[in-house]
This record gives structure tokens, sequence and C-alpha cells, in this order.
């Protein structure tokens, strides 16, 4: 695993493959926060 090369990457890359956007993977990780 390279995740700490870039941890925004893997985001991206998981996002992708969900076929959602990564701005909703941020909301998503915004919200879990709370």
């Amino acid at each position: 695993m390279h995740l700490k090369a870039n941890p925004e990457n893997s985001i991206t890359k998981i996002a992708e493959q969900a076929g959602i956007s990564r701005r909703s993977v941020n909301r998503i990780l915004n919200n879990e926060e709370k």
C-alpha cells in the first residue's frame, strides 16, 4: 500500500470506482466527523 504517498489520490480512486463525485465523498467524510 502506498496511501501515505498521497491520501487524496486514494480518495479520488475510491470515488471513481464507486461512480460518485469526489465532492460527494468529501461531503460524506465531513458528515462522519460531526
